[in-house]
């Protein structure tokens, strides 16, 4: 604990906690944002599949929260990334990874991600990773793991990463 005369370098700590790919969490909101966060992970890869349109309800009663509070909590924080964009980018990176790392066919990595149709995952997929689902699934195949992509990191990076 520092004393009176001892001052904490606060930026420097974000700093150090950034480089480790950490964040300080410096109130109740980010607190419980971050909870949020890990319960989007948790209900995308749960068996039970929710369509696009009721995730966030679904996510809203996970937390104890109505749909207008959950939204109201990612208002307040100061990343500028609505609820909705923060889902749809993990629900997209969590479709590189089963891309990836499964043998499903593309309209069944659609399904089980809750899109009503083929065509509006494709569309969604290939705004996230600059190509569509097959493609990045084929590209992806040949690379050595070395250069493949983390799975589910929604990174900027990523995102506009340009296919080769």
């Amino acid at each position: 604990m520092a004393d009176a005369g001892e001052q904490l370098d606060w930026v420097r700590i974000r700093e150090v906690l950034a480089a480790a790919g950490f964040a300080l969490l410096e109130n109740p909101h980010h607190v419980l944002a971050a909870q949020v966060k890990q319960l989007v992970d948790e209900l995308l890869r749960r068996p039970v599949m929710l369509r696009h349109r009721d995730f966030i309800p679904a996510l809203a009663q996970e937390v104890g929260l109505s749909v207008r509070q959950l939204h109201g909590l990612f208002a307040q924080l100061p990343d500028p990334e609505s609820l909705l964009s923060y889902v749809t980018g993990q629900r997209l990176a969590y479709a590189r990874e089963l891309l990836l790392t499964s043998r499903l066919d593309i309209g069944r990595i659609a399904r089980q991600l809750g899109y009503g149709s083929l065509s509006h995952f494709s569309a969604q997929f290939r705004r996230f990773a600059q190509c569509a689902p097959s493609a990045y699934r084929q590209r992806e195949a040949t690379r050595p793991r070395t250069e493949a992509a983390t799975p589910n990191d929604a990174s900027p990076r990523f995102i506009d990463a340009k296919p080769s």
